[in-house]
């Protein structure tokens, strides 16, 4: 019985040890927001009164960030909280765009807008895409950047308009090495 006691007793250290390790380690993390724009400018000139799809890719980055730039060696994740879109100076405002996607540069949907009505200025949320999620939050870690397709197809052309995209990320960092 003594033997008993004796083991639990040592027992009882090495699990607080445990324990108290893992909470100093989410103490040292801080977590900060920060909102990263990428906006794309379309100007479709030719007349396609059936519609006419349409891609194009621009840079997500994260590296000029001043809050990224603080802690960039000691990121250890990225998460999305939300991505939006807003529509801005349609000519003309009449235009639909169709299965609107968002998708990271090796193609994975990272959110996406069955239709997208050029006319709605206000900024609107995506639904959002956890296998894409995953892969951009990927390369941000590793790269702080990732190439971002949109695509879908618009109504009919000739047509221009601006999207904003916004990317609403939490970004986790080791605040003590």
């Amino acid at each position: 019985m003594r033997t008993t006691i004796i083991k639990f007793l040592w027992l009882i250290p090495v699990i607080l040890l445990a324990v108290s390790c893992s909470l100093i380690e989410k103490l040292d993390d801080v977590d900060f927001d920060v909102t990263m724009p990428v906006t794309f400018t379309v100007i479709e000139t030719a007349s396609s009164p059936s519609g006419k799809s349409y891609s194009d890719s621009e840079t997500l980055s994260v590296a000029n960030d001043p809050d990224v730039l603080k802690y960039a060696k000691k990121i250890k994740k990225f998460k999305v909280n939300k991505v939006t879109y807003s529509i801005l100076g349609a000519n003309p405002a009449t235009i639909m765009l169709t299965d609107g996607k968002v998708a990271t540069g090796n193609g994975k949907t990272i959110a996406s807008a069955a239709t997208i009505d050029l006319s709605n200025t206000s900024e609107t949320n995506l639904t959002t895409d956890n296998s894409g999620i995953s892969e951009l939050c990927k390369s941000l870690l590793e790269n702080k950047q990732e190439q971002i397709t949109l695509q879908g197809t618009l109504s009919s052309t000739p047509v221009s308009f601006t999207v904003r995209l916004k990317f609403y990320l939490t970004v986790t960092a080791n605040a003590l090495d």
